[in-house]
């Protein structure tokens, strides 16, 4: 899309992100975090993703689906153990496996998944995987560990066309970040949801009407899912 049309679809999506926090509770709690997501989404607005498809590998949807998983929760209980090495907690390996039923039953098959190496994302990605109907290609990447939200962006932007549907296994504060800032559009329950905050293991969905990962863009995507775990408890 031109810069122009990034440029309306990121004011509209910050009109309707004020709306969604003015009719919910604690909206002087969020302004620092909206004013987060406007910052992510100048700094990448109108700049072109990098051509990773070839015409043998390119998929005929017009349609892209981002799955943005983060990991389940992790266990605090060695101070002495490095921050990438901490294992999930009894209830991350309850909650992860929990969300895999909820894709299963709810049509959620990625056919790409990127995951974050660090410990507590590998084993969260491990579970939903048991669960999981699907099979789908399985990249880890260290660049998810401590990527910002803009780098999570041109790592989404780069995921190969030939797959429609794809899901990031990672990390906050930047998967909610990101998730505000892509998600411009969707059911006004789910976005609220989506604002109040990202807990662990929390799964959000959000489509794109694009034929290629480096046509998609912030405020361009549609909210089609966020699910809580404590939801489906």
């Amino acid at each position: 899309p031109g810069k122009l049309a990034v440029d309306e679809a990121v004011r509209a999506a910050g009109e309707r992100r004020g709306r969604a926090f003015a009719r919910g509770n604690g909206l002087r709690s969020r302004v620092v975090h909206r004013s987060s997501v406007h910052a992510f989404a100048a700094t990448v607005k109108g700049k072109p993703g990098p051509d990773t498809a070839s015409p043998a590998g390119l998929s005929f949807s017009a349609m892209r689906t981002l799955y943005l998983l983060r990991h389940a929760k992790s266990d605090w209980g060695d101070p002495g153990l490095d921050d990438f090495d901490r294992p999930l907690a009894p209830r991350g390996r309850r909650a992860a496996p929990a969300v895999a039923r909820w894709m299963n039953g709810n049509g959620c098959a990625p056919e790409y998944v990127l995951c974050s190496a660090a410990r507590r994302a590998v084993e969260t990605w491990a579970l939903v995987a048991d669960v999981l109907e699907s099979a789908p290609d399985v990249e880890t990447a260290e660049d998810l560990y401590h990527a910002a939200p803009a780098g999570l962006f041109a790592l989404a932007q780069a995921i190969p066309d030939r797959h429609a549907s794809a899901m990031m296994v990672g990390h906050n504060p930047s998967f909610h970040l990101l998730a505000c800032a892509l998600a411009g559009e969707g059911p006004d329950d789910l976005l609220r949801l989506l604002a109040a905050g990202y807990p662990t293991a929390a799964l959000a969905g959000i489509e794109f009407d694009a034929a290629s990962w480096s046509e998609i863009a912030p405020g361009g995507g549609r909210l089609t899912c966020f699910v809580r775990p404590r939801a489906l408890s």
